[in-house]
């Protein structure tokens, strides 16, 4: 079976034979010469002070490996949010098949960036034409329909002369491409060929896969052969490939997550690297604010070193904005696979039996393989500070948030009362990434430091029964207030949990527990959600916090901005019935999180 960049490429030979018979080359090249001017991407970039990050923002509405992204998302009011944010490039998918993009995107985008310019005097971000160009006319046809800029991919290109024939295609329309590699040996080609904006592409076009460290090691090639003294019998290719090193410019492609990954990349590249911007996609597309979102990702540059940041609640706010979600009570591969589309970054199962959402180790393991299969990254190398027992609470806690984004979603394990030994055998056989404790389990057994994955420990908040109003208002009480007595003996209670727990676990979650019943969890109330703020403060911000109980689609927000709370945790508010989750519930949830702002104004 052909890979998937053999297949699309191959699709598209046969769109463009269909392309051509409907409209000649000679057509379109006269109207690529009369659509309105562009501008360069290498001016562009070359005007952009150093310290600033150049975004390109990408309107994606689906893709081979996650499936609909967003398909019914309107590309004007989308690009008009990237502009606003800061975006110097938007990039617009044009692939039909698989991607679900089309001609008429790249023009309606060029249409909202001109009017955004012309509305606000700023300058007007440039429009690439982002597809899987096979053939000259497809760089013709995005000149006619307004394009600045094209992608030129040579994974599929291959050779030096292929790329240099359509860079020179393109710069005879006055643009000046991004010429996309994936490995050392491709970024040789591209040097070679002449280009100038080098896009580092993270994930294998073949697999689908994501290599998180491939800008860095690409970046240190560039810097290897632009630095290598001119050797008096160096040939002329020699000095032309170390002077197109020297030149070019690079931006990171593909599994950007947010302001901390680009951080991240920056630290990793050093402060002065050929590395100017990024492109980001699915990210964007997901985010409840873009226009926030692009503002957050130019803010990270210059970064600021995660080593320097204290305390939990800083280092959780120099990641992404925005609670992260848990679906939980996860019983099917094809919910989990859903929650995973819908942006959750983690997926829980039960595994203590005798619950009504419980499954077994084979059943979680399906379960778990098919998250695998959806990841772009794997979690394994990400998850070692999160496991790491020495470090302190508030970095494994960050280092479990990262692995979350990189490698979204992470398969968690429930368990209640189980000891270290079983629990540790059942995660193995498992396969998940946390083991999420919600019991009344024993601390100082000194297994818990021996497990291999990262914990997460529930606390239970108690709370008499009540009416569903009541627990509405009780939930929903100004954070300003002054805490009652009942508050401030759950937080002296809560705290002394979580310290007892800060030596073994990454993260804490506050869940429900109604006065007289056996266990807590499950019984679909919530609680004060002003309480895991409160905790926070009263451990000195050491403490990352996240919440259950109660959550639905509908307030979800609310609680994380009441709760400060950087998780929020969901099962019966997004079920369709006992045991199968409802896609547009859970979707909706995920929205409306990462919509939360968890630091007050």
């Amino acid at each position: 079976m052909a890979d998937i960049l053999t297949r699309i490429c191959k699709q598209r030979e046969l769109d463009v034979a269909e392309a051509r018979a409907a409209a000649s080359d000679e057509a379109v090249l006269a109207a690529a010469r009369a659509a309105a001017p562009c501008l360069n991407l290498a001016d562009r970039i070359a005007a952009v002070p150093c310290e600033e990050l150049v975004v390109a923002a990408e309107f994606k509405r689906a893709s081979p490996s996650k499936g609909d992204i967003a398909c019914d998302l309107e590309i004007g009011a989308q690009v008009r949010e990237y502009a606003e944010g800061g975006a110097s490039v938007i990039s617009v998918l044009t692939e039909p098949t698989w991607f679900k993009g089309s001609l008429e995107d790249l023009a309606a985008a060029r249409e909202a960036a001109d009017l955004f310019a012309a509305e606000t005097g700023k300058p007007r971000p440039l429009v690439l034409r982002k597809d899987f160009v096979v053939d000259r006319y497809q760089v013709l046809e995005a000149r006619a329909r307004g394009a600045d800029t094209v992608l030129l991919i040579v994974a599929w290109l291959e050779t030096a002369d292929r790329v240099r024939a359509l860079l020179e295609v393109a710069r005879s329309l006055g643009m000046e491409p991004f010429v996309e590699v994936a490995s050392l040996a491709e970024l040789r080609v591209a040097l070679e060929a002449g280009s100038r904006v080098i896009g580092v592409n993270n994930r294998d076009l073949r697999t689908f896969k994501v290599d998180p460290d491939m800008t860095g090691r690409v970046v240190g090639e560039l810097q290897r052969l632009s630095g290598g003294a001119a050797a008096a019998e160096a040939t002329d290719a020699e000095d032309r490939l170390r002077g197109a090193a020297a030149a070019a410019v690079v931006f990171a492609f593909s599994g950007i997550k947010g302001p901390s990954h680009v951080r991240e990349l920056r630290q990793s590249c050093g402060e002065v690297s050929p590395l100017r911007g990024v492109l980001v996609g699915e990210h964007l597309m997901r985010a409840g604010d873009a226009r926030a979102e692009v503002a957050a990702l130019r803010g990270a540059w210059p970064h600021k070193a995660a080593a320097s940041v204290a305390s939990a609640a800083e280092l959780l706010a120099s990641s992404e904005p925005g609670a992260r979600s848990k679906i939980c009570g996860v019983c099917t591969a094809d919910d989990a696979v859903a929650a995973a589309r819908a942006g959750a970054s983690f997926v829980g199962m039960i595994l203590c039996p005798g619950t009504p959402r419980s499954v077994g180790a084979e059943e979680a393991a399906a379960i778990t393989a098919s998250l695998r299969a959806f990841r772009e990254t794997e979690s394994s190398s990400l998850l070692g500070q999160a496991r790491d027992r020495k470090a302190h609470m508030a970095a494994r806690s960050f280092a479990l948030v990262r692995a979350a984004a990189r490698a979204r979603p992470l398969a968690v394990g429930v368990f209640r009362g189980q000891g270290p030994s079983e629990v540790a055998s059942l995660a193995a056989a498992a396969g998940v990434d946390v083991a999420q404790l919600h019991g009344s389990e024993d601390p100082s057994d000194a297994g818990w430091a021996e497990l291999a994955v990262p914990i997460v420990k529930v606390i239970h908040v108690e709370v008499s029964p009540a009416t569903e109003a009541a627990q509405a208002a009780a939930a929903t009480r100004a954070a300003a207030a002054a805490p009652e007595a009942e508050a401030e003996a759950a937080v002296t209670s809560a705290l002394a949990q979580a310290r007892a727990w800060a030596p073994v676990a990454s993260a804490l979650i506050l869940d429900t527990k109604i006065k007289g019943a056996a266990h807590g969890g499950g019984s679909g109330v919530s609680f004060d959600w002003r309480l895991a703020r409160l905790l926070t403060e009263a451990s000195g911000g050491e403490l990352p916090v996240g919440i259950a109980g109660g959550l639905t689609p509908s307030n979800v927000r609310a609680a994380a901005e009441a709760s400060g709370a950087f998780l929020v945790d969901v099962s019966g508010g997004v079920e369709a019935s006992l045991r199968r989750k409802d896609g547009a519930l859970v979707a909706e949830f995920c929205v409306e999180a990462g919509r939360a702002r968890l630091q007050p104004e």
